[in-house]
């Protein structure tokens, strides 16, 4: 390995010329360029072979060779932005050596190139993201040049599987609420809502679930070495609200209503009920005087007296009343519509944006969460 990332680095700072190759060419024919297609290929080509990747340490599981036998050679794009990727890792950025990677695949694959990608992924810490492309070495089309074999691209690429199994060691399931959910993690890698485990660096990640109702963003603390149960949901707001046969607007038209009758009632009742008590407090007086002295009493002001006493006590009675009837239709909206329409509102289709802290490997900051 030590020759072949030698070699390499070699043809890559030569910086040969190059000419256009076709994408899928025999082995005579790419034998006949053998000078070219070998050192262009290699300067655009190059395998990141990092001495992480030789700790030592039991022996790796091998990945499975590439059976397909398809030969192919880079285009002239695809030398252009595979060299521009090993001048950008050689510098240490390995998120734009990624992205010059992932457009020649666009172009076309090859299994030295999935490795590539693979490597600056993993100098990312992708790890979901690195191992996916570290297992499709062994399917791509081969590329076809002497001094590059599959061996010893298959040989590089069990040392960063090695290096990939040691250093993502938190491991995590989903649980998905719906289950039909598109999810993201660190807004990178997409993973499936089923039993599959997937392995990340330990440490906090966001993961992003989409339905077509909507979608949230969680942040969960993956600790080393264990499996962690991750749940993430996404309301569907229209199987809330025909299960629940409301609307949230019905329902605030509905608290709104009995809120404005309660205090209305409570209001009312008390007036009523303290202009009772007045009443009865200030005519009981004459009232038990006239007791007092039967015989100069007014008999017309009695009798006036005891009806004032009497619809006293009938406000009281009344306003009491009211005043009980205000207070249960308030508690009634406190205790079950308002927080039947606050469930239903997390769910809500209005663009309602929530700011949260969110750090990932590659972002610290603040992350915007919404339903819509």
């Amino acid at each position: 390995m030590k020759k072949l990332s030698l070699m390499l680095a070699l043809a890559a700072a030569a910086m040969l010329p190059v000419t256009a190759m076709a994408q899928d060419t025999t082995k005579s024919k790419s034998s006949k360029k053998k000078g070219k297609s070998s050192a262009s290929a290699s300067s655009k080509g190059q395998a990141h072979d990092d001495a992480d990747s030789k700790a030592s340490g039991n022996k790796a599981d091998t990945v499975p060779r590439n059976v397909a036998g398809k030969r192919v050679v880079l285009s002239d794009e695809q030398i252009m932005l595979s060299n521009r990727a090993v001048e950008a890792a050689n510098s240490g950025n390995y998120k734009e050596a990624e992205l010059y990677y992932t457009a020649s695949l666009k172009i076309g694959e090859s299994n030295l190139v999935w490795y590539n990608q693979g490597f600056a992924q993993l100098k990312q810490d992708k790890c979901i993201a690195a191992k996916d492309s570290f297992e499709h070495v062994a399917t791509a089309p081969i590329l076809d040049d002497e001094d590059i074999t599959p061996e010893s691209v298959n040989q590089v690429t069990e040392k960063a599987m090695k290096q990939l199994r040691e250093k993502c060691t938190a491991s995590f399931k989903l649980n998905c609420s719906p289950q039909e959910m598109e999810v993201t993690i660190d807004s990178d890698s997409e993973i499936k809502c089923d039993d599959t485990e997937y392995a990340v660096i330990p440490g906090k990640h966001s993961l992003t679930g989409r339905t077509e109702k909507g979608f949230n963003t969680v942040v969960v603390d993956l600790p080393a070495n264990m499996l962690t149960i991750a749940p993430i949901e996404v309301i569907d707001y229209e199987a809330i609200v025909d299960k629940a046969g409301i609307t949230p607007e019905e329902l605030q038209k509905r608290s709104t209503l009995f809120k404005a009758l309660g205090y209305t009632f409570i209001g009312v009742g008390v007036a009523a009920a303290a202009t009772g008590a007045v009443l009865d407090w200030y005519y009981w007086d004459q009232y038990r005087k006239d007791y007092k002295n039967p015989m100069a009493v007014d008999k017309n002001r009695h009798s006036n007296d005891e009806k004032v006493i009497n619809i006293g006590y009938a406000l009281i009675g009344v306003g009491s009343a009211m005043a009980v009837t205000g207070i249960i239709l308030v508690v009634y909206d406190a205790v079950s519509i308002q927080p039947q329409y606050e469930e239903l509102s997390r769910g809500r289709t209005a663009f309602v944006p929530t700011f949260a802290p969110m750090v990932t490997p590659d972002f610290t900051g603040f992350s915007l969460s919404t339903t819509f």
